[in-house]
């Protein structure tokens, strides 16, 4: 099997794989709310806090999107995407309140229908699943 194959192989089963685990996914992380997350992580998010604020953001892999409503309380707009429908599910819940974030399924390594202008992208846990291929 070509290495090429083999990437597209191991993305499909790791999408799968999120998909079938979405609901207890926050759980297993320790995610019980944003604001602790947010207490957890404040040293990275001061680093990211200057360059998100006002921005428009397309975010990639949001999953059940802990991220985006960080995003969402300093960006001008975000775009959040993933390709897990059940995550999307989940993300949908926790941004309803944040009327400047929007959702779309689309595969993070082509990003096929994302067509806005963006100041900038930002990818959160996504590094960690990129084939060294």
């Amino acid at each position: 099997m070509s290495n090429i194959a083999e990437a597209k192989r191991l993305i499909e089963e790791m999408n799968a794989y999120y998909d079938r685990h979405a609901p207890w996914h926050d759980q297993c992380m320790g995610y019980e709310s944003n604001d602790n997350m947010e207490k957890l992580l404040t040293p990275i998010i001061k680093v990211f806090e200057r360059h998100i604020r006002n921005k428009d953001v397309l975010e990639i892999a949001c999953g059940t999107g802990n991220w985006t409503q960080f995003l969402a309380k300093r960006a001008r707009s975000v775009l959040a995407v993933d390709m897990s429908p059940a995550a999307l599910k989940i993300a949908r819940t926790k941004i309803s309140e944040y009327k400047n974030v929007s959702l779309g399924l689309a595969n993070a390594y082509s990003l096929d229908g994302v067509c806005d202008l963006f100041d900038l992208v930002f990818a959160a846990d996504w590094w960690s699943h990129i084939p060294k291929s």
